[in-house]
């Protein structure tokens, strides 16, 4: 927990929890739409698809087109499954069933949140736990480059959806409750003391 940190440029590219290189500048190959470009000089690429968050085939027609678009499923794999993924907004999706609370990598306070998933579409940045959602970015780590959120003060947050969880106080020096308003906020803040507690460690 007091590893994750809010996503920063620097000229490496976007610098997320962790210390992962999320995207190589703001506008991240991986999110673009996939584009058969001109010419019909057919041949089978692969992409990654925002909405399943995996990499899938698609016909590239041989020029033009951009850059979310790779010769084999290894190469579209290795950089863009997960690290494009916590770059999405949190997404609703349609309601097809009754909402249920997941979570997302919030990419502005660098820190998993809840949110409500309606059941059906969306995108790939939806974890049915906080502990999946904090996995998942860890594999993507590379080294920590940046102060802890720990040090953060306690933020309660926007909306009136009142959950309690816990942050580390600095000045007391430990972890203590607070009602959290379910949207917004910062990084120092978990469900569990146990998780704080682990992280906090590390």
């Amino acid at each position: 927990f007091c590893n994750f940190h809010t996503l920063q440029s620097n000229p490496v590219g976007l610098i997320g929890p962790f210390g992962a290189v999320l995207a190589h500048g703001p506008g991240h190959t991986c999110l673009l739409r996939p584009d058969a470009g001109g010419c019909q000089n057919y041949t089978i690429s692969w992409f990654f698809d925002t909405d399943q968050g995996r990499c899938s085939r698609f016909w590239y027609g041989g020029c033009g087109g951009n850059g979310n678009r790779f010769n084999t499923l290894t190469e579209c794999q290795s950089l863009c499954v997960t690290k494009a993924q916590c770059l999405l907004h949190a997404d609703t999706g349609i309601q097809c069933e009754d909402y249920v609370q997941l979570w997302f990598f919030d990419k502005v306070i660098g820190a998993c949140s809840p949110f409500w998933y309606g059941g059906c579409g969306g995108n790939a940045n939806r974890f049915n736990t906080e502990n999946e959602c904090v996995r998942t970015l860890m594999s993507t780590a590379i080294t920590s480059l940046h102060p802890d959120s720990c040090f953060l003060s306690q933020d309660q947050g926007g909306c009136q959806n009142y959950t309690m969880m816990w942050f580390f106080d600095t000045e007391q020096r430990e972890c203590s409750r607070f009602w959290y308003g379910g949207c917004g906020g910062n990084g120092n803040r978990r469900l569990r003391i146990t998780t704080l507690r682990v992280f906090r460690d590390i």
